[in-house]
């Protein structure tokens, strides 16, 4: 199955109202990024539309020690629908490093889950391995922390933690498990900011852009965890502010939360939806030539009802006005097969990014692991026209 992959890309898997987004930095040299997981017990049964992500990274994956070899895992933020499956997947596959954010360990354990507390247990053992060798540890004990957190010095937990393993907002880097990367990788984290540290759970969710190389040619995204519109103006304004426009730039946009409207709406006075133009101008701003936006969630209905979850179909509309065509806004759990959807898979390569068709037949493909995960082809039908102007007032909520 790992043949059949682009050397270079990002696969982003069908797992309900969830995010779980495989970035393939470089095949060849076995260095793969796990984002966030959502690994749901119902995917087992091949008649479910969601994809047992775990058995899928099993397959792909480079072998260590007759093991799969995952490179970092990075989690967002420890919600259930970005952190499920952590315990199991850290029983069947090991992982090299660990990127995760304060919020963590601030939590009251009767708030977190199975996975979240696997996760921190896992994260405060390597924490204390980096302490105790000042740093020097090997591949399975690196781990790195994510945002700021005003108590970090103050914490016995973190006392002789070494400042190099912090990555601060408005800060890249490109190593990957003690690997510089950066002639194929960068990641410049946006966010979480300081001020974040102790509010609702989905601000502090790491925000960051990825830029993956190959040759003269580069993908980017966007992956904004479940954020809402606040926190994302804030990214913008402190991004210009320091100049740092180019870590904007997207190719692909993964849809915060799910596709939420609270992305780009908010209420008056009168309970009524309002749309925040500004952060859609921020937004097309950003984007590059043939972009795509990514809905990682369940299909998408018509319209909402008030208090409906995400996704939404108002968020939807307004995403439609940034791409040029309606086959470029792609939702996980509508792609090639609503009953058993596929992967939604982009490959970069030396002539550039692009997207890759899906196979007809995706029950048979989830059924079988000698199957392969996609079909490298490119997408043939003439796209549809999309909405070209927003709309605000009445929109579903």
């Amino acid at each position: 199955m790992a043949n059949e992959l682009p050397n270079s890309g990002i696969i982003f898997w069908p797992v309900g109202n969830g995010d779980s987004a495989t970035l393939i930095v470089d095949k060849t040299n076995g260095v793969f990024v796990q984002v966030d997981l959502n690994h749901l017990a119902k995917s087992d049964d091949v008649n479910e539309p969601e994809h047992p992500v775990i058995d899928r990274l099993e397959e792909i994956l480079p072998k260590r020690n007759e093991r799969p070899y995952l490179s970092v895992l990075v989690i967002t933020h420890p919600d259930r629908d970005h952190c499920c499956g952590v315990a199991e997947l850290l029983e069947r596959i090991d992982v090299g490093e660990i990127l995760f954010t304060p919020r963590l360990f601030r939590e009251d354990h009767t708030t977190l889950g199975e996975d979240a507390l696997a996760l921190r247990d896992e994260a405060q053992r390597r924490v204390k391995e980096v302490i105790r060798t000042g740093g020097n540890v090997n591949s399975g004990d690196r781990v790195r922390i994510i945002g700021h957190d005003p108590d970090i010095n103050n914490d016995d937990l973190y006392k002789g933690f070494p400042a190099s393993l912090r990555i601060s907002p408005g800060k890249a880097f490109t190593m990957l498990d003690g690997v510089d990367r950066s002639s194929v990788f960068t990641a410049f984290v946006h966010a979480p900011f300081k001020e974040d540290c102790d509010g609702e759970r989905n601000d502090t969710s790491v925000a960051m852009q990825v830029c993956l190389k190959q040759g003269d040619h580069t993908c980017t995204a966007l992956l904004f965890g479940d954020l809402c519109r606040a926190t994302i103006t804030q990214i913008f304004a402190k991004t210009h502010e320091q100049k740092n426009d180019s870590f904007l730039e997207w190719d692909i946009l993964l849809a915060p939360h799910h596709c939420s409207k609270y992305v780009m709406f908010w209420k008056d006075g009168n309970d009524v939806l309002q749309l925040d133009e500004k952060i859609m101008d921020e937004f097309e701003n950003a984007s590059r030539s043939g972009c795509y936006v990514v809905a990682s969630c369940n299909p998408i209905p018509v319209s909402n009802g008030d208090g409906d979850n995400p996704p939404h179909a108002a968020a939807k509309r307004q995403y439609l006005t940034l791409v040029t065509t309606k086959s470029h806004f792609l939702v996980t759990h509508e792609h090639g097969d609503t009953d058993q959807p596929q992967p939604i898979v982009f490959a970069l390569s030396d002539a550039g990014y692009r997207y890759v068709a899906p196979e007809s037949s995706a029950k048979a493909m989830k059924a079988s692991s000698s199957q392969t995960i996609i079909t490298v082809a490119e997408r043939v039908n003439p796209p549809a026209a999309t909405p070209q102007t927003r709309l605000g007032y009445g929109e579903d909520a």
